[in-house]
């Protein structure tokens, strides 16, 4: 089963971390006298603060996941943004949906001889665009956790290809990089980003408890992943 899949996280709630946010956030080498320096502090290094901090959404060791969308190679879709509910009872949740969906799918397809197909390991084939931050942020969180993956997900040693496809190394090659939007629009796809939020508004976003416009703007994001590796099926160069 290929499982089409998008993240988004926000930096982690762990007191610690605007501590080292503030610790972080020192005035330019450039500035020597001390009045420049004081200045600095004053006026620009809350800002200084809040970009360090913002940016350890970007680790799983300091950030977390508040939203999970996927669609399955059936078009099963899976779309849920935390809101009350824990980090830890997302993941769990995302997990209960793809065991479910592997049921179906023993219970539909068989052997030849007529058996259900068994279960294994290897039943669950990840895709994303930079897949490297979205199955490693699932890996983290899931280790920091300690949630066991109903598949194997893969490790940070597998390489795009065969534990799990990337949809941006397919079109870019090994270090090369394009936005999923910028490659949607390229193969004639709608937008996937629309008129709605892109990912540097996402935590704003939360703040606001705006939800629902989190779930939709991931959502958006995982069904153009799959319309991206379709294309890509159909002349044979995705994995």
């Amino acid at each position: 089963m290929k499982l089409f899949f998008d993240l988004e996280t926000i930096p982690g709630g762990a007191a610690h971390l605007r501590q080292e946010a503030e610790a972080s956030a020192k005035p330019p080498g450039t500035l020597k006298k001390p009045e420049s320096i004081a200045a600095w502090v004053q006026n620009e290094r809350p800002a200084a603060v809040e970009e360090i901090f913002r940016k350890f959404a970007l680790a799983p060791e300091t950030g977390e996941i508040i939203s999970i969308a996927a669609v399955a190679d059936d078009d099963a879709v899976f779309m849920r943004c935390r809101e009350e509910e824990s980090e830890s009872s997302l993941i769990v949740c995302f997990y209960a949906w793809i065991v479910q969906r592997l049921e179906i799918r023993r219970q539909t397809i068989t052997a030849p001889n007529g058996i259900p197909w068994p279960a294994g390991d290897e039943e669950v084939h990840l895709v994303a665009h930079n897949a490297a931050f979205d199955v490693g942020f699932l890996r983290g969180r899931s280790i920091a956790l300690g949630l066991k993956p109903p598949f194997r997900l893969p490790s940070a040693l597998d390489r795009p290809g065969k534990g799990f496809t990337c949809t941006m190394n397919s079109w870019a090659g090994h270090g090369g990089r394009v936005s999923l939007r910028r490659l949607a629009l390229a193969l004639g796809l709608p937008d996937p980003k629309g008129e709605g939020l892109d990912g540097s508004q996402v935590y704003d976003a939360w703040l606001a408890g705006k939800v629902d416009e989190i779930a939709r703007y991931n959502m958006g994001d995982a069904i153009s992943v799959k319309a991206i590796y379709d294309r890509m099926v159909a002349v044979g160069v995705a994995a």
